[in-house]
C-alpha cells in the first residue's frame, strides 16, 4: 500500500471520520473473517490474534455484536455487527473462540463439510499460502455449538465455484446441510458462497434447498433481502485505523480519491467525487 494512502487513512482516523459515519448511518453490518492466527502462516485472508482482539474491543464500543438470527429477526435502532468466519479453520477454536467467549460475542462459522469429514486441507487443495492450516474437528464444533455462542452453517460440501458447478450445486449444498445436521444436531439456515461467486441462477438453486439467506464476500450494506453482503476483514485492512474505515463503509476507492485530491492528481480517469 502506498505511503500516501496510509497517510490518508491516518488523517481520516485522527479526524474521527469513521466514528461520525457509524453514528450517523446506524446500520447493521456483517463482518467476514477467515482465520485468526497467533503466528503468520503466509495466508493473506487472515488477521493476527492481537489485531482481532483490538477489533473486538472497537466493535464492542461502537456496535452491539449479535448473532445472524438476532440481526435478521429483531429490529433495532442501534448499530449492530454480526461476526462470521468462512472455511472452519482450527484457529477459530484455538484463537478466536477464547476471545469471543471472554466478551460473550456470538459468531457464525460457514463450514465446507468435505474438508472436515475427510480431514483434508482446503488451502493445500487449492495450493494457496498457509496450506498447512488445519480445519476444525467435529468434536471442537460440538463443544462450541453447545456453548450457544457459535453457530455452524453451510459453505457447501466441496467448496467449488458455485457458478461453474451449478449443475451439481443443489446436491453439494444438501449434502453439506445433511452432514451438519447429522454431526451437530441442527439443520443449517444460512449458506455462504465459496469465493463469493454467485448470480441469480445460483440464488435460485441454493434457496430451493430450504435455506433462509445466502451470503457473499462483497462489502454490501445489509438490507432486508435473502442475499447479503459482508465486509471482508483480512491482512490488508486488519490494522485498527483501516479496520474502522472498513466497518464504517469507507472503502479503498474513497481513500484513494481523497489522496488524489490532496495531492492534486486525477484518480486514474475516474471521477474525483467523494461520498462519505
Amino acid at each position: 500500500m502506498s505511503g500516501l494512502k496510509w497517510f490518508m487513512i491516518e488523517v481520516l482516523d485522527a479526524l474521527g471520520v469513521a466514528d461520525v459515519r457509524i453514528k450517523l448511518v446506524r446500520r447493521d453490518i456483517v463482518l467476514l473473517y477467515h482465520s485468526v492466527e497467533s503466528k503468520d502462516s503466509g495466508f493473506p485472508h487472515s488477521v493476527s490474534r492481537r489485531n482481532f482482539e483490538t477489533q473486538l474491543e472497537f466493535l464492542l464500543s461502537r456496535f452491539k455484536i449479535v448473532s445472524l438470527e438476532e440481526m435478521f429477526s429483531v429490529k433495532s435502532t442501534c448499530p449492530r455487527a454480526a461476526l462470521t468466519f468462512d472455511d472452519a479453520y482450527e484457529d477459530m477454536y484455538t484463537n478466536a473462540y477464547s476471545l469471543l467467549s471472554q466478551v460473550q460475542a456470538p459468531a457464525t462459522v460457514f463450514v465446507p463439510t468435505l474438508f472436515i469429514e475427510e480431514r483434508r486441507r482446503l488451502l493445500e487443495h487449492y495450493k494457496q499460502g498457509g496450506s498447512d492450516k488445519e480445519h476444525l474437528g467435529w468434536a471442537q464444533m460440538r463443544e462450541m455449538s453447545a456453548s450457544g455462542l457459535v453457530r455452524f452453517e453451510s459453505h457447501t460440501h466441496s467448496h467449488r465455484n458455485s457458478v461453474e458447478h451449478i449443475k451439481t450445486l443443489r446436491d453439494d449444498v444438501l449434502l453439506s446441510m445433511d452432514l451438519l445436521e447429522r454431526r451437530l444436531g441442527r439443520r443449517p439456515r444460512y449458506l455462504a458462497y465459496p469465493f463469493g461467486t454467485c448470480n441469480a441462477a445460483t440464488h435460485k438453486v441454493v434457496l430451493s434447498c430450504g435455506l433462509d439467506r445466502v451470503f457473499t464476500i462483497k462489502s454490501l450494506h445489509v438490507k432486508d433481502s435473502r442475499v447479503q453482503g459482508r465486509f471482508n476483514i483480512w491482512r490488508l485492512n486488519e490494522r485498527l485505523e483501516y479496520f474502522k474505515l472498513t466497518v464504517a463503509g469507507i472503502n479503498s476507492d474513497t481513500v484513494r480519491r481523497l489522496g488524489a485530491l490532496l495531492s492534486g492528481r486525477k484518480a486514474r480517469g475516474r471521477s474525483l467525487r467523494v461520498t462519505l
